[in-house]
């Protein structure tokens, strides 16, 4: 948790999707507005997630194992 509290836009970003994505739905927006929003969220929660260190090892998509086959 403290790791995650010294990246505050990375969760500043996570919230203001998660809220904009509950906005476009309760008002009903098109879904191009609902994807951006998720997208938006789920983005920085994942580049967090590596800035934490929190992917597996055998992850290929990891920065130490992209190229790599």
């Amino acid at each position: 948790m403290r790791g995650a509290l010294r990246h505050p836009l990375h969760l500043l970003a996570i919230a203001a999707g998660m809220v904009g994505f509950a906005v476009a739905y309760w008002t009903a927006k098109g879904d191009t507005l609902l994807v951006g929003a998720l997208g938006l969220a789920f983005m920085s929660a994942i580049d967090l997630a590596r800035r934490l260190g929190l992917e597996p090892p055998d992850d290929p998509a990891a920065p130490r194992n992209r190229g790599k086959t």
